[in-house]
């Protein structure tokens, strides 16, 4: 056979390389297999079965015989690419698997690859590198999550089953409610699509780590009526609590409290505020800014906490000014002024937690709630109302201070 210059010839049922005029020898043999340069590129030849392939220099296949149909050989050098000959003896070229990062929790993960080469990275933050243990990165949703297992240890006769595994609702415990999520796809097969029952809307309560939440359609915006009270973020790790007296001025992480659970508390007028159950169910809690910017969330999944231009909407919604005011404050539990309630937010004076000194003060007189927005390095923005003001007022204190939280469902 001669294919460009190369005399190739059939002994033995082997092809042989004869003479080439870019080469006088052959370059390398390995096995049953004998490379040679060809027209800047090479030969590959199996002696054994008599295939004959060349490449050029463009990195492009040729082939020049294929007398054995539907055999497959295997890969060329390091490029991932396999050869057969199909039934009618047309060659097919297909290209291996491409190497790259496949774990899809990795900072580089590949979408297209298919053989991991060991180059995952994990260091990135947000990303893996920010997680706790217990959790991981969840790359559709941008955040670390609890890490649910089915089980403990080994799964087995001795296998210990993980509650995570079974906490359906994210709020960190098992309950009556997972219990209930589970009846619903009771003896279903698995994949099955259970029949749709009637959905939520704004305005039912919304579950959330073992609390109803009153909710309430104002405008175009579903709020919580009532103030945040969660422990835990979204992912069910635990916020630091319970911090003493003048340590809160100090922290630069997210931290909630009670209204009244140490030393500095100045009473309400309506309320037992200096008795932490009475005020937790008066109030909910107060929360750093800190707790707000956190990459695992402190509201529901699909609510999140209002930005200062949400707050913005709120107040145009509710005609602005004393208007407003009067609209969310509740009917009752002001030490002066009482709302008219006419929205159904519901704000109470819920007060806030002072810095410097981390002082409990303004309950009955003032409540201020978080935006998600910066007002610069050191202070946040946030909406208040109180005795005094007849309006909500835009306010920037520092990101230190204790807040009330009211979450905002997602945007459709």
């Amino acid at each position: 056979l001669e294919k460009d210059g190369d005399i190739w010839s059939l002994s033995n049922g082997s092809w042989v390389l004869r003479h080439s005029l870019s080469v006088s020898n052959l370059l390398m043999h390995q096995g049953d297999c004998f490379y040679s340069t060809h027209a800047g590129g090479y030969v590959w030849s199996n002696l054994e079965l008599g295939l004959l392939v060349s490449r050029d220099e463009g990195d492009t296949w040729e082939v020049i015989s294929s007398p054995v149909d539907g055999y497959l050989f295997g890969a060329f050098e390091n490029d991932n690419r396999l050869v057969a000959t199909t039934a009618d003896g047309i060659w097919e070229i297909s290209f291996g698997p491409i190497q790259g990062c496949t774990d899809a929790s990795a900072c580089n993960y590949d979408e297209a690859a298919s053989l991991d080469g060991g180059s995952c990275d994990y260091s990135c933050c947000p990303g893996p590198g920010c997680c706790h243990a217990g959790t991981v990165w969840d790359i559709s949703l941008q955040q670390c999550v609890v890490a649910e297992p089915a089980y403990l240890n080994e799964p087995g006769e001795t296998a210990v089953l993980n509650p995570c595994y079974f906490d359906s609702d994210d709020d960190g415990l098992v309950d009556v409610n997972d219990l209930m999520n589970l009846l619903t796809v009771y003896n279903l097969a698995c994949g099955e699509i259970p029949e749709t029952t009637a959905s939520w809307q704004c305005g039912d309560p919304l579950e959330y780590q073992g609390y109803d939440y009153a909710t309430v359609q104002i405008g175009e915006q579903c709020w919580f009526a009532e103030n945040l009270r969660a422990e835990n973020y979204r992912n069910g790790e635990e916020m630091l609590s319970d911090v003493i007296g003048n340590q809160w001025e100090y922290l630069a992480e997210g931290a909630c409290a009670v209204y009244g659970e140490s030393d500095g508390c100045e009473e309400a007028e309506f309320y037992s505020a200096c008795d932490p159950i009475e005020s937790l169910n008066a109030f909910g809690r107060l929360y750093n800014w800190y707790a707000v910017n956190n990459i695992h969330e402190i509201c529901p999944s699909t609510w999140h906490v209002p930005t200062d231009v949400e707050w913005d909407v709120l107040d145009e919604a509710m005609g602005g000014g004393n208007l407003t005011d009067e609209a969310l404050k509740s009917t009752v539990g002001w030490n002066s002024d009482n709302g008219t309630n006419a929205s159904g937010f519901s704000a109470i004076p819920s007060g806030k937690r002072d810095v410097p000194g981390g002082d409990f003060i303004d309950a009955g007189d003032t409540g201020g709630w978080w935006s998600s927005t910066e007002n610069g390095a050191t202070y946040a923005w946030t909406r208040l109302l109180n005795t005094t003001a007849s309006e909500l007022v835009r306010y920037g204190p520092n990101k230190k201070d204790g807040y009330s939280i009211r979450c905002i469902k997602d945007a459709e």
